[in-house]
């Protein structure tokens, strides 16, 4: 959504519960100058920043058509080391030993996303798992 900044300065209330739907994009002299987020999604954008940005493309590829993947952010343990097993299971990527965050699950944008440096297939039991436990919190 496109608003002036005007607009969010009037109405930033109404803005802030919109921003928890989808990023708004805040216009100044007909340009995009500001992007409001919620703080999940801020969440999501700062796990990719202190992990070099590693993530699991969870969505199924007969929906490859579309231009976002669903995606997991892996961190490091040292940025997950308060988190529940279950719901951040640790996964091995390439020998490192990650936290795969579920509750951090986005879209993102398929440009956005970089080569694939490894294979979980063998553990993607846990991240259903974890998955079911954002989706049912069992």
């Amino acid at each position: 959504m496109h608003i002036t900044a005007t607009e969010a300065k009037n109405r930033f209330g109404s803005i802030c519960a919109q921003a928890k739907k989808g990023p708004l994009f805040v216009e100044k002299a007909g340009q995009i100058d500001t992007v409001i987020l919620s703080v999940d999604q801020y969440r999501v954008l700062q796990a990719g920043q202190n992990t070099a940005s590693l993530a699991k493309v969870l969505q199924s590829d007969l929906l490859d058509a579309l231009a976002t993947r669903l995606v997991m952010p892996l961190a490091t343990l040292e940025f997950a080391d308060k988190v529940p097993e279950k719901l951040c299971p640790s996964v091995m990527v390439n020998g490192q030993k990650l936290r795969a965050l579920a509750h951090y699950a986005a879209p993102v944008p398929v440009r956005s996303l970089r080569q694939m440096v490894g294979n979980l297939s063998p553990q993607s039991h846990l991240l259903i798992a974890a998955m079911d436990v954002v989706i049912s919190g069992v």
